[in-house]
């Protein structure tokens, strides 16, 4: 490690964003000095320490002076687009605006049991971190293992049933083996939130992460214990929409629905959503699955989920016509017209997604 002295900014960064009319980015880059300041050891002495003082001094200022209600800017209209997070799911990234997700998202998956919903978010996180290689991610787990989700991935990225991790045919474990290296890369990037999922834990770090997957919702411990169920998961919502402000990060929120609950038959988001308020109106995205039934009532290992898209702030609404394939728990799209049965579901001609 380098000896020579670290010069920081003195809070010029911080001044220059306010200036610009940043003061939400301002408010960020103070927040993170703040909490450096805060978390450095009282015996900590010289030029660093000093720096970090004079800084926060200097965003303290700014922010006091910089106008609370800046006018609107038109030079905005015609700035660079924002960055958008891809996944190398088309399926999935066609369905966000302009491609891809963006900073500040909230994106909620409902769905009653057995439509893949956590299979889903880890196929998008797995897909966003290969897509995006100096990314961190944060996986709240609210009822998951460590190795359930490590084997959910090996899973995924092998295609194959949970036994053949273990007992494979050889062709099989030499694919477990190869997907183990390809997802070297990716896992020391997905960090993992142990159960009990609490929002306390994360308010402070939430900036390290490009994608926080909260799975699941009703699971989060709420700020409010007495407070009855349903204020509780709007004041969790209201949270997260806090957070994702704050701290730029995109959350996709995993939300269980009971059997029956929430038709998609109609686009009507108030009636998928009955009981609470917050999530259709935080909500930058908004999708409910079902499962197709199948004409003989069976249920089948590859079955077609689809996922109907409520709400899209920021586009057009596009539904996810999905194939699950239930042994390796991951999905890709199913190729349908207007005549198409559940059981004509075609899969693309393609390496599983």
């Amino acid at each position: 490690m380098s000896n020579e002295p670290i010069s920081l900014s003195s809070g010029l960064i911080i001044e220059a964003l306010a200036a610009a009319g940043f003061e939400t980015e301002a408010n960020r880059v103070a927040r993170i000095r703040t909490y450096l300041l805060e978390q450095l050891p009282t015996q900590a002495t010289g030029d660093i320490l000093a720096d970090l003082a004079e800084a926060k001094t200097a965003a303290d200022v700014a922010i006091e002076e910089s106008d609370p209600f800046p006018p609107l800017d038109l030079a905005e209209a015609i700035a660079e687009p924002p960055p958008t997070w891809k996944t190398g799911l088309r399926w999935w990234d066609s369905a966000m605006a302009d491609g891809g997700m963006q900073d500040s998202w909230k994106i909620v998956l409902a769905a009653p049991p057995g439509c893949g919903k956590t299979a889903l978010v880890l196929q998008v996180l797995r897909g966003f971190l290969r897509n995006q290689p100096n990314a961190e991610a944060l996986y709240m787990a609210g009822e998951m293992s460590r190795r359930q989700l490590a084997a959910r991935l090996v899973q995924q990225e092998a295609n194959l049933p949970a036994h053949a991790l273990h007992f494979g045919t050889s062709e099989q474990i030499a694919r477990r083996d190869a997907a183990m290296d390809r997802l070297g890369p990716i896992v020391p990037r997905l960090h993992v939130m142990d159960p009990p999922t609490d929002l306390e834990r994360i308010r402070d770090v939430a900036y390290k992460y490009t994608v926080i997957v909260v799975d699941y919702l009703q699971l989060v411990r709420p700020a409010d214990l007495a407070a009855g169920r349903v204020e509780q998961l709007d004041g969790i919502m209201a949270e997260l929409a806090g957070i994702a402000a704050v701290s730029g990060c995109t959350f996709v929120i995993v939300s269980a629905m009971p059997r029956g609950a929430g038709s998609t038959k109609s686009r009507n988001i108030f009636e998928a959503f009955k009981g609470s308020s917050a999530i259709e109106y935080t909500a930058d995205v908004a999708f409910v699955g079902e499962v197709e039934e199948e004409e003989d009532g069976e249920k089948s290992d590859i079955r077609g989920v689809r996922w109907r898209c409520l709400k899209n702030r920021h586009g057009p609404a596009v539904d996810l016509d999905l194939v699950f394939n239930g042994p390796s728990m991951r999905f890709d799209r199913a190729v349908r017209t207007n005549d198409t049965t559940p059981d004509e579901i075609v899969e693309e001609g393609q390496p599983w997604r």
